[in-house]
């Protein structure tokens, strides 16, 4: 996001790189080296895109364990308890 258009949203933009939380740790390994072995070849090129944005310093990946994995709130199905305990974690409810 440019800072023009954060400007005309009111949304503080912060300095540094945006950290993206990942649990996929063979992701995270292939997104840090960059490295295309035999088995990530299949990989399209445009996907190896995010290994050039984390090396200009846009972005950084970072490990989360599945346990505190709020993406899991839109990607899963999940039990009720565990549909609650995304919901707190991610701020869009409040304890009760």
């Amino acid at each position: 996001m440019t800072k023009e258009v954060a400007d005309g949203m009111s949304v503080q933009v912060s300095e540094g790189p945006v950290p993206i939380g990942c649990d996929n740790q063979g992701a995270l390994k292939l997104i840090t080296s960059g490295v295309i072995r035999q088995k990530s070849k299949h990989i399209d090129v445009k996907y190896h895109h995010v290994h050039d944005v984390q090396q200009q310093g846009a972005v950084k990946f970072q490990y989360v364990t599945s346990a505190a994995n709020p993406a899991d709130l839109l990607m899963k199905p999940l039990a009720a308890p565990r549909h609650e305990q995304l919901l707190q974690l991610t701020g869009l409810v409040k304890h009760a």
